[in-house]
């Protein structure tokens, strides 16, 4: 059953492409637009909309993005404390 949905969800993604304006490459990682947003433009990149839930990502873009979602991500767990 698992592996059926993990299946389907792959499947998925192999019919997207890129999120971002001008790209048609396949897609890589998916995440919520709130999610990731932020760190898209900070990259300087441009989606094609940002009125969907999910954002996806090809492979350039998201080493991209990466850089920066990081940056985010490391701020965000040091709140955390030790």
């Amino acid at each position: 059953m698992i592996s059926e949905i993990a299946h389907s969800e792959v499947t998925n993604l192999a019919d997207k492409t890129c999120s971002i304006v001008g790209c048609d490459k396949p897609v890589k990682r998916s995440f919520p637009t709130k999610r990731i947003a932020n760190s898209i433009r900070k990259a300087g990149l441009e989606m094609e909309t940002s009125r969907y839930r999910r954002t996806y990502l090809c492979r350039r873009h998201w080493k991209i993005v990466k850089k920066e979602f990081k940056k985010k991500r490391d701020v965000e767990r040091l709140r955390w404390g030790p």
